[in-house]
């Protein structure tokens, strides 16, 4: 009920409304009040479409507001009939309740419009509809763009229009028709509206209300617009997925908060670090769904989730992945092998990390650890029958179906006594059981996706996917044998382990791809590989530039992330790679490579230094200068990988070879990549550079009149 000063403003402001109609002074079809909290809609002799967006009502009440009606209908979308009434004569299917965000079609009598003020509902608009012909009511922002409101159906819209009860014709959409054929322009807070979908859907309309925001005056204003954006993106997903109104909360940005974002009793907050990050929507998606666990579990402010850690965040990170596929495409096959990657580090099992001190100690890893739980109970819970269970099937989460047992959890939490018996009932096995079969899921799923894992040994692993001709597959196994051997014996270069995938053919290529990285693989795909503790490659077998080389490209990457993890290297600044600058790894990747393809039948180093001192002459900056890959542009990309090449022949002359390698050992341990070079080469970088021009100079000058010298100073 709306307090009595806010009550007579309304009746007021009707009254006003109504005295400037009888007057003949036109007004548009429905008026927006200053008071959100109400909206008046101008009723015209004859039949309007219009919204009901007060509260759950008996229809009954639309005579008491509007005591010149006639006759009122609403749709009934699932037998795709009409509900019909008068004020005192209603069918057996007629209309006897009045729903928030239901439209209607009202038959005003007599020859002078109405203003018709009703109290909005609180807590926002959702809609339910079915595929087919739906009548729904408008009660988002009024002026809003009809394409923009109705772009949450995507593909699924057939068409909509509102009847113009001034005109007396219909106003119609009709997505990608253009300007000519859609004559809805814009939505009116007020409007009724048909909408035809070829599929059934929720319509959120009222973004995040009842969200109060505090920023720092510190705040760039960029963010502190696009925060409750972000927030009404998020509220919208929960909404129209799993049909959850939001409770009332606050976002606030805390600069001094120690944590990357935080939920408690009715509040997310924003850390320095978050509120700087471009997945901030993620972040926000996540803690959320914190704020809707407390909402749907009922326990009080000063009570906390009585789940075990994995499952309150395990529960909010499987959900903000399912909110990131949804507004980015990103794969639920993609992000279940994220998780898992991540989760590798997690030594102990799920069951050991129900205390806070225990799951938060393991930080990152375990919040993919808990969210690769809460996939495979509701995978398990959606099974139907059980045997069609089968979640180490690649592509597997691609075609899970979301029956939200996750959210039906929270939901039993308060009537079920614990969170066991909820979770029972919810997921439909004990806890205990749970736990017996997710470790043997997370044990099987990490060896079949990356085998070497599994093997007990300190060597990389090479599978062949679907079959291949027994010639190729001898020639593959050969390349790759060798490329190993190589680099331990000519460099010392010492073990990696990985997993490479070959196939050949569209379908062997696709299912490693899927196998490896969750995804398929781009059109013109021949190799890729991804790096850490779950190395593996997928090789294109019928790509010709791939089979069998590019191992030893691959091998290199390994065996340098072996010697120096990336995650063991500190931050630098001004853009330089952790791994040193851009001249330097070009370097040492350019001699490893052409040493090995000169055992393989390709030009010599010598040949290949001959090429390379040709191209060079063509780079006029110094070899120190090239730290970024945007250096190495300015200067003519090509010219200037042949100029590195070159310092690479002349490191490995000063120190032997295996000092290309011995340089990225020290990495992790010194302050600096010149201390690195220092000890690896056995002089220090400056020293380096100076002898590097001296013999560039005498060798192979830069050419004068080059155009890398015209376009850089």
């Amino acid at each position: 009920m709306l307090p009595r000063s806010r009550h007579i403003l309304a009746v007021a402001l009707a009254a006003l409304v109504l005295v400037v109609l009888v007057s003949g002074t036109p007004a548009p079809a429905a008026a927006a009040a200053d008071d959100p909290g109400v909206v008046t809609t101008v009723l015209r002799p004859g039949w309007n479409m219009v919204a009901w967006l007060g509260p759950e009502a008996p229809a009954t009440d639309l005579w008491e507001q509007v005591p010149a009606l006639r006759r009122a209908s609403a749709w009934d979308a699932e037998h795709q009939r009409y509900q019909r009434r008068t004020r005192t004569s209603v069918s057996q299917h007629g209309l006897r309740t009045l729903e928030p965000g239901m439209g209607l079609w009202l038959e005003l009598g007599g020859d002078v419009p109405v203003a018709w003020t009703q109290t909005v509902a609180p807590g926002g608009v959702l809609v339910s509809l079915r595929a087919g012909r739906n009548l729904v009511g408008w009660g988002g922002a009024d002026g809003t763009e009809t394409g923009e409101a109705l772009a949450r159906f995507g593909a699924s819209l057939v068409s909509a229009s509102h009847w113009d009860a001034e005109s007396r014709r219909y106003d119609r959409y009709r997505p990608g028709s253009g300007a000519a054929a859609s004559t809805l322009d814009e939505l009116r807070r007020g409007d009724g509206l048909w909408v035809d979908l070829s599929a059934d859907a929720r319509w959120w309309q009222s973004g995040a209300p009842g969200v109060d925001y505090f920023f720092p005056e510190s705040v760039p204003a960029e963010r502190q617009t696009s925060i409750p954006d972000y927030m009404a993106s998020v509220v919208t997903f929960f909404a129209e997925r799993y049909a959850i109104r939001p409770p009332e909360f606050t976002v606030t940005v805390d600069l001094d908060l120690e944590f990357f974002a935080a939920a408690r009793a009715g509040e997310i907050l924003i850390g320095p670090r978050a509120l700087n990050d471009s997945l901030l929507n993620v972040t926000l998606a996540h803690e959320y769904f914190h704020v809707l666990q407390r909402h749907l579990g009922g326990y009080s402010p000063y009570v906390r989730d009585p789940s075990p850690r994995w499952m309150t965040e395990g529960s909010a990170t499987y959900a903000e992945g399912l909110y990131r596929h949804e507004q980015w495409g990103t794969t639920p096959e993609a992000l279940r092998l994220a998780h898992l990657r991540r989760s590798l580090t997690v030594e102990e099992q799920l069951d050991d990390l129900t205390l806070s001190r225990r799951f938060y100690g393991e930080s990152g890893p375990a919040y993919s650890l808990g969210a690769l739980a809460v996939e495979w109970l509701s995978g398990y819970a959606a099974a139907d029958p059980a045997e069609t269970f089968a979640p180490m099937a690649p592509g597997w989460s691609d075609a899970l179906p979301d029956r939200a047992t996750h959210i039906a959890y929270y939901d039993l939490l308060p009537s079920a006594g614990d969170w066991e018996a909820a979770f029972e009932t919810a997921f439909g096995l004990s806890p205990d059981d749970f736990y017996d079969s997710f470790r043997a899921y997370r044990d099987a799923l990490t060896t079949s996706r990356y085998p070497h894992l599994g093997d007990d040994e300190d060597a990389p692993l090479l599978v062949v996917v679907g079959g291949v001709a027994a010639e190729t597959e001898t020639a593959v196994r050969a390349a790759f044998e060798g490329v190993q051997a190589f680099f331990a014996k000519r460099f010392g270069s010492g073990p990696a382990d990985y997993t490479v995938y070959v196939a050949a053919g569209p379908d062997p290529v696709a299912e490693a791809h899927l196998r490896a990285f969750g995804v398929a693989p781009d059109e013109n795909f021949c190799s890729s590989g991804s790096s850490g503790i779950a190395a593996v490659v997928v090789v294109d077998l019928g790509c010709r530039s791939e089979a069998p080389h590019r191992l030893d490209r691959h091998h290199y990457e390994y065996v340098r992330s072996r010697l120096a993890p990336w995650s063991s290297l500190p931050p630098t600044e001004d853009g330089l790679n952790r791994r040193g600058p851009w001249w330097l790894r070009v370097a040492i990747w350019s001699y490893a490579e052409h040493a090995y393809e000169a055992t393989s039948g390709g030009a010599t180093l010598e040949e290949f230094e001959s090429q390379e001192a040709a191209r060079a002459t063509g780079v006029t900056p110094a070899l120190a200068s090239l730290e970024l890959a945007d250096d190495a542009s300015a200067a003519g990309y090509r010219e200037a990988w042949a100029l590195a090449s070159r310092a690479g022949v002349r490191l490995a002359e000063h120190a032997g070879e295996a000092a290309l390698f011995a340089y990225p050992r020290p990495l992790p341990r010194t302050a600096s990549w010149e201390s690195s070079v220092a000890a690896a080469f056995g002089m220090s970088a400056a020293d380096f550079h100076e002898a590097f021009e001296a013999y560039r100079a005498e060798a192979a000058p830069p050419e004068s009149g080059s155009s890398a010298s015209a376009a850089r100073p």
